[in-house]
């Protein structure tokens, strides 16, 4: 579960930061902490791990962002 909310939040950072998924390059980005920060950090315990998920992408926690990172295009 834990890698299938990582690469949810990765697509949903990438989304926001209008980027390609497989391009990009969080060093020295100061949107990726604001990002982790503001979706992932500061709410703490306030969403259990499904409201979390969704607070932080926009959905429900599945396997879509996973799959898409194996895909070839």
């Amino acid at each position: 579960m834990g890698q299938l909310f990582a690469s949810q939040v990765h697509h949903a950072l990438v989304k926001q930061l209008g980027s390609d998924p497989r391009a990009t390059i969080y060093i020295g980005d100061k949107r990726v902490g604001d990002f982790m920060k503001k979706k992932v950090f500061e709410p703490g315990r306030t969403y259990d791990w499904k409201g979390l998920t969704r607070f932080a992408t926009g959905d429900d926690l599945s396997p879509q962002a996973f799959a898409m990172d194996f895909q070839g295009k």
